[in-house]
């Protein structure tokens, strides 16, 4: 491995290692300005060879190839949707119900962002134009959860 790559090795574990907080985002930014982002729940890995980072996507396991020598940054970055916004709940009109296998929301006013976040702040699922069909929750494994709905919160554990 070449000088060249196992710093860039070194830096992106040490990030990952340093920022390993409920990151669901990388942002690779390169020497001419245009950025690159990866949402790591659709990333099975990251490799460094042929003196490129290499991003392999899931499920296609398509590899993405960013040489090394037009590389400013690698950032992770956490979710702005996630967990730690969540302020208040006054649910402006907006009834969930959660019956052990599917969520719903009755009140919603046309097509909504929904999504379901795990408690350290993966997001487990989203829609951006939900119509407020159920949604089957049984892929999902035992634990505590929020499912958001616009501005909207609602806490529900699966068991």
């Amino acid at each position: 491995m070449n000088r060249k790559t196992t710093i860039a090795a070194v830096a992106l574990l040490a990030m990952a290692g340093a920022t390993a907080k409920a990151q669901t985002d990388v942002v690779v930014t390169k020497l001419s300005g245009e950025q690159q982002r990866f949402e790591l729940a659709d990333v099975g890995k990251f490799y460094f060879g042929d003196g490129a980072m290499n991003v392999v996507s899931l499920p296609t396991k398509a590899v993405t190839a960013i040489p090394l020598s037009g590389l400013l940054n690698i950032k992770f970055l956490p979710n702005p949707d996630g967990i730690d916004n969540i302020i208040g709940n006054d649910n402006q009109g907006v009834k969930f119900a959660y019956d052990g296998n599917r969520l719903s929301a009755s009140g919603i006013n046309g097509a909504a962002s929904a999504a379901i976040f795990s408690t350290d702040g993966r997001k487990m699922m989203s829609a951006k134009q939900w119509d407020g069909t159920p949604v089957e929750t049984s892929s999902l494994p035992k634990g505590v959860y929020i499912f958001k709905v616009n501005n909207n919160t609602f806490k529900f554990i699966k068991k």
